[in-house]
């Protein structure tokens, strides 16, 4: 093979890769938006898949967000690929932030609409084996927090990820228009 490794990394490297990539954020960053710019896709199903990948993070369902952006990808016509891409904003530095808004906001709305009883009264416990006591308890609100956050964040990722895709590309072609004369 070509491009494999002489010498496969460890489980901990692969690991501690995931977490600290060892070529630095700003070479990773770099590549992704190559990887981007470059898809064979219009401006929109690009900015939309990246928005739809990025703004589907905030709901609380691991493991489920790229089969949940790339659903809307279909519905929507957006870019699959871009979709993967963008669920990358959903990363273990990001999630317990998103998950803590989520979890306020789903809380106050269940407040609101009048379904109080549901929510827990007094302390919550946030340990897996309070998760496991009472899951709706955590997970409801959640829910309600982070599908709204989707739908509110959404407009805000397509609209910046429209202009720098927009941007990106305008810029590559005319790099390339010089290097033709």
């Amino acid at each position: 093979m070509v491009f494999k490794r002489r010498t496969k990394p460890s489980l901990w490297s692969q690991v501690r890769n995931f977490f600290w990539p060892s070529m630095g954020w700003k070479r990773s960053f770099t590549y992704i938006k190559h990887r981007v710019v470059r898809l064979q896709a219009s401006n929109y199903a690009v900015a939309a898949g990246l928005a739809f990948g990025a703004s589907i993070s905030w709901a609380p369902t691991l493991g489920f967000h790229i089969i949940q952006a790339c659903l809307l990808c279909f519905v929507f016509r957006a870019n699959y690929l871009a979709a993967l891409l963008g669920t990358i904003i959903g990363n273990p530095w990001t999630f317990p932030f998103m998950f803590f808004v989520s979890y306020q906001l789903g809380f106050f709305v269940i407040e609101m609409a009048g379904y109080k009883e549901l929510l827990p009264t007094g302390d919550v416990d946030f340990s897996l084996s309070g998760i496991a006591d009472a899951p709706w308890a955590i997970i409801g609100p959640m829910l309600v927090g982070g599908y709204m956050m989707t739908a509110m964040t959404f407009p805000l990722f397509y609209g910046a990820f429209y202009f720098m895709v927009k941007s990106a590309r305008a810029a590559r072609l005319k790099l390339l228009d010089r290097k033709k004369q």
